[in-house]
């Protein structure tokens, strides 16, 4: 195995799995499917595995050997139904395992599950801030913006410097309307971030919109001092695009 001589490796394990004393032992065929799977046989070495987790459904390590097998094969129905066995049987979570697992819903059109994916991930590797990111996307894109915005509320007390997370809870407080809360994170998104052009101009844009409302209200006073907030950071984010320095 170790030489990596596959038929050679392969025609030996056959050979353990025909003369095996104890037939509860499935060591032989675990190696053989490993080895078919390495050897890129692929749909070989998935079949024999499959047939060895039936013995022995909590074997993390069978699982992990048939994962391979079907990313391997882009098998998108199989890696979601070896994740649904093996995520409860894992001690160490691995953020890579629930971006396979949302791809793979999203692969198939399920992105409602991909985001219960991804907020399946929060539990487990809650320092991972993309998963906020991703999930509230997926639920704003569906109109559900009370809990796309709850999600990345979640998401910033992990975190409360995260930049992407500041401006997505602006820009979703922005589209709700709530133009009050929508300052809040952009102005500490521009104090940890001066060189942030979207954050400057999206500040900029809240205070336009509270200047609008302020209008409407028949506040001219107030309108005229929200109205010069927004020109003044509209003009940051202007200034930091003519001379370079932004990003």
């Amino acid at each position: 195995f170790k030489s990596e001589d596959w038929p050679a490796t392969i025609s030996n394990f056959k050979v353990a799995v025909r003369v095996k004393q104890d037939k509860k032992d499935f060591v032989a065929e675990t190696n053989l499917g490993f080895a078919q799977i390495s050897a890129g046989e692929l749909d070989d070495g998935i079949a024999t595995l499959e047939t060895v987790i039936e013995t022995d459904p909590t074997n993390t390590g069978i699982w992990n050997g048939l994962l391979l097998g079907y990313i391997r094969k882009e098998d998108h129905v199989n890696i979601i139904r070896v994740y649904e066995n093996s995520l409860p049987l894992t001690e160490q979570h691995d953020a890579n395992d629930y971006y396979r697992l949302g791809r793979s819903h999203n692969v198939l059109g399920d992105t409602l599950k991909a985001a219960e994916a991804y907020e399946a991930a929060m539990e487990v590797v809650p320092e991972e801030m993309n998963f906020y990111l991703m999930s509230s996307e997926i639920y704003a894109s569906f109109g559900n913006n009370t809990k796309a915005v709850d999600i990345l509320e979640r998401g910033h007390k992990v975190d409360e410097a995260d930049t992407k997370i500041l401006n997505a809870l602006g820009v979703l407080y922005y589209i709700m309307k709530d133009y009050e809360k929508a300052i809040s994170p952009l102005q500490k998104l521009v104090e940890i971030d001066p060189l942030d052009i979207d954050g400057w101009q999206n500040l900029g844009d809240a205070y336009f919109a509270l200047a609008s409302a302020a209008n409407e209200a028949g506040d001219t006073e107030k309108a005229n001092e929200y109205a010069a907030k927004g020109e003044e950071y509209e003009s940051k984010s202007k200034e930091l695009i003519r001379t370079g320095a932004g990003k």
